[in-house]
């Protein structure tokens, strides 16, 4: 089955005056877990800055008018957010200052429910917010935060979630030799899924894995047969792990039938100096590019697939996405940069950036061989996690396997031989 990628989430300022969805979906009752007991600090939290303990809502914030924030769904997000770390270029998280929170929140408008939707969709943003980035998902989940640039689309998000699937996706690109922490790059996803299950009920979120096989070997000048070999091995690897920890939950989507030279051409050819001079001053030195050619026509293939929907995939594993979903990123570290690059494009090319992107602890993208020592995914077998005496690691390659070890279900890896 082939897929034109659909998901492409509405801004806040495209909300204005949406009418309700057809039907409500009813949201989970409060589960006693790490996601909810931090949901109830929050509200703590927010109930003490709405009395003065804490910074509360800037004068003028929203009120109760049909559209906009209560004052206590103010606080409550507001709360939230003034712990969620992002990282900026230099790599070290930093808190969102307080005038881009309260410019964030004051043009925000979610969706107009009623009565008792109304109610589930005030507990479950503030829910869904602590899911994405809260202090269990910074723990446990391999979160890391988010990148600068993308919190109205997160606002966006965790409204629409409220009643709308979820589809979470990662992307692989293109590589001669998969890792073996490879496999890594898609748990801190599932751990997501796992933790908006507990807010939104069950079944209402999928795990989108992304293969950008013939994309990443065009732009990137690499041998296809090689190319196509390791991403086989790889989506055959994944497809187990996906099997076991996400049922009927999952898809595996590869690009192999999409035709984007002329695509990728025509949007390279209608930018403008300084957004290529911008662009490539955002990512010198990053990507192993070879030419400044190569590293915009990189950022245009992000764009093409995230943001414009213009990559045609098709589907090599699993169920197929839902329809109209809420869509969130999830990626490395390093994408952090490609996301700064590619908001410069979208403002040239006048189009919106269409889903937030999460932050995980994958420091060296997890489909690229560490320089200073790895396991590659063909060689791996079952005791090669616990075991590799003879196989130097680069350090972000041995906090990526010491998270695969602890997660890695049985029978994914093929036995000792």
């Amino acid at each position: 089955m082939t897929y034109v990628t659909p998901h492409v989430n509405r801004t806040p300022q495209h909300m204005v005056g949406r009418p309700p969805p057809a039907a409500p979906a009813a949201l989970a009752a409060p589960a006693a877990s790490g996601t909810a007991a931090s949901a109830l600090s929050l509200e703590r939290m927010a109930t003490a800055a709405e009395a003065g303990a804490l910074p509360g809502p800037v004068p003028g914030a929203p009120g109760t008018a049909r559209g906009l924030l209560t004052r206590h769904q103010y606080a409550l997000l507001s709360t939230g957010l003034r712990v969620t770390p992002v990282i900026g270029a230099d790599g070290r998280p930093q808190v969102l200052p307080m005038n881009e929170i309260d410019a964030a929140l004051a043009v925000f408008r979610p969706q107009h429910v009623e009565g008792e939707r109304a109610g589930l969709a005030n507990r479950g943003r503030p829910q869904l917010l602590n899911a994405l980035v809260g202090p269990e998902a910074r723990t446990v989940g391999y979160i890391q935060g988010l990148p600068p640039g993308c919190l109205p689309q997160v606002l966006s998000a965790v409204d629409l979630a409220v009643e709308q699937p979820v589809v979470l996706r990662v992307v692989y690109g293109a590589s001669t030799c998969m890792p073996l922490r490879a496999l890594s790059y898609v748990l801190p996803a599932v751990q997501l899924a796992q933790r908006i299950d507990t807010v939104v009920g069950a079944g209402r979120t999928h795990v989108e894995v992304v293969l950008m096989g013939r994309l990443g070997t065009a732009v990137n000048g690499l041998p296809a047969a090689e190319v196509s070999d390791e991403l086989g091995l790889l989506a055959r690897m994944l497809t187990q792990l996906l099997t076991t920890l996400r049922p009927g939950g999952f898809s595996v989507l590869g690009d192999a039938t999409a035709d984007v030279a002329e695509p990728l051409t025509e949007l390279t050819r209608r930018l403008g100096s300084a957004t290529r001079a911008g662009t490539l001053a955002l990512l010198s030195g990053r990507g192993g590019s070879h030419s400044d050619e190569q590293t915009l026509r990189y950022v245009a293939a992000h764009i093409l697939l995230h943001d414009l929907g213009g990559v045609e995939l098709t589907r090599e594993a699993g169920s197929a996405p839902p329809d109209r979903p809420v869509r969130i990123d999830v990626g490395g570290l390093l994408e952090r940069h490609f996301l700064q690059a590619r908001l410069l494009m979208l403002r040239e090319l006048d189009a919106p950036l269409a889903a937030p992107l999460v932050l995980t602890r994958h420091s060296v993208p997890p489909y690229l061989m560490a320089r200073d020592g790895d396991l590659a995914l063909r060689d791996a077998r079952s005791a090669t996690l616990t075991s590799h005496p003879d196989t130097p690691l680069a350090k972000a390659a041995g906090l990526d396997l010491a998270y695969l070890r602890r997660h890695l279900p049985p029978g994914v890896l093929p036995p000792n031989a």
